[in-house]
């Protein structure tokens, strides 16, 4: 099957994000189209160069299929079903970049190791997702977090311990000091994000932080589903 400009460009988000829903190509590739266009156009695809997992209830996200990952030049675990934990944060990760009020555009392990190339070898970029954050007056490094379910105090200790160690990595360690880097924590309620904000007042984190809320990621915790 020929591919065209526009299945190339859905396939490389894919390989990007890992995953991808109907809501997401219709947000980034099929705003202007009639109803539907995106639907066509995985029917299409589906099969050679995609693949379809259960996400919840009767949704299912979309994956490269083992053709699509060789070919685009990615590992052979994106082109296998992901567990649970690894789902709750590439889903996660994607729906905080591309279903948000902005688009945002993680970096690929290339495009880090490109970008920071000073320490980008001492993180684990396979499960570690960075992106730029501008709020409007500073572009700063940001990371995302997103929660899986467990107490806000879990969270507050992840993030301390992001800081923790990105304070032993040499170019990392300048970066918050100089106030560049930011954690973005994805939620999946609105009263956990409360919660959140207020124990982050008592107790400052020493780094950046906004928190989101995808009220969907709570549709992959067992105690909410």
């Amino acid at each position: 099957m020929q591919i065209t400009d526009r299945d190339n460009e859905i396939l490389k988000h894919v390989a990007r994000y890992k995953l991808t829903t109907p809501d997401a190509l219709r947000r980034l590739f099929f705003a202007d189209a009639k109803p539907g266009g995106e639907k066509n156009v995985l029917r299409r695809l589906v099969g050679e160069y995609l693949q379809t997992q259960p996400l919840f209830g009767k949704r299912v996200y979309y994956q490269l299929t083992s053709l699509a990952a060789k070919t685009l030049g990615e590992s052979d675990e994106s082109a296998t079903p992901f567990g649970p934990q690894a789902l709750v944060r590439l889903f996660g990760v994607m729906g905080f970049c591309c279903l948000g009020k902005t688009i945002i555009q993680v970096f690929t392990r290339g495009e880090f190791i490109k970008a920071f190339p000073t320490f980008a070898e001492s993180l684990d970029l396979g499960q570690t997702h960075f992106y730029l954050d501008y709020d409007g007056r500073t572009t700063r490094l940001g990371q995302i977090l997103v929660e899986q379910g467990g107490e806000y105090q879990r969270i507050i200790n992840k993030c301390r311990k992001i800081v923790e160690r990105g304070r032993e990595i040499t170019g990392f360690q300048e970066i918050i000091a100089d106030e560049l880097f930011v954690i973005a924590i994805i939620l999946a309620e609105d009263s956990k994000r409360e919660i959140l904000y207020t124990q982050i007042q008592k107790n400052p984190l020493p780094i950046w932080c906004r928190v989101e809320v995808l009220s969907e990621l709570g549709k992959l915790f067992p105690h909410m589903a």
